[in-house]
């Protein structure tokens, strides 16, 4: 459904010029990812994340093809390993709102807003299924530029206690200025 809303969006747009293409926060590239999560219900034991994040400006806004290994102990302290990817999609809404759609292939998703920061951070703040908890929640990730990329927080926010917990740390480091 929101393909065919982008697809629709460029085609009665008379000129591909005039449609804003400005919620990009990442720089274009390739990244390397590191990430490590917090012990969950689903993965009693933390979990890491290591892979690569492409970034591709396009005339709607940016798009982040991730592709990772997770690794983890379950409860047993049983390894596991296996192969997630998620794809990301920033775009403006009809109210000019920058928002965010990423989906995943174990499961997870969310939609939401971004925030771009003036020393080139962004903030999402989304509502969304959340893989690492398997449960609907309400997250925010709060990313900072480094000299070699980004390093983000991830939080959600737990009903029970009414606070905000952090969920992932999480590292991107430039290796390629071209998605392509």
């Amino acid at each position: 459904m929101i393909g065919f809303f982008l697809f629709f969006s460029l085609l009665v747009a008379k000129d591909a010029k005039t449609v804003d293409s400005t919620p990009y926060p990442m720089k274009e590239g390739i990244y390397q990812l590191q990430s490590q999560t917090i012990g969950t219900p689903r993965y009693p034991n933390g979990k890491t994340e290591t892979g690569t994040r492409k970034v591709r400006n396009e005339v709607m806004g940016q798009k982040w093809v991730t592709d990772t290994i997770l690794t983890y102990t379950d409860s047993n302290n049983q390894p596991f390993q296996k192969a997630m990817s998620y794809e990301t999609t920033f775009f403006k809404d009809f109210n000019g709102q920058q928002r965010v759609f990423e989906i995943g292939s174990q499961g997870g998703y969310m939609i939401g807003t971004l925030t771009m920061e003036k020393d080139g951070g962004y903030t999402i703040e989304a509502e969304g299924m959340s893989n690492a908890l398997g449960k609907m929640v309400k997250t925010r990730v709060v990313a900072n530029p480094t000299k070699k990329g980004y390093s983000n927080v991830q939080t959600y926010y737990d009903e029970t206690t009414k606070k905000w917990v952090p969920l992932r740390t999480s590292t991107f480091t430039l290796t390629s200025q071209s998605s392509n």
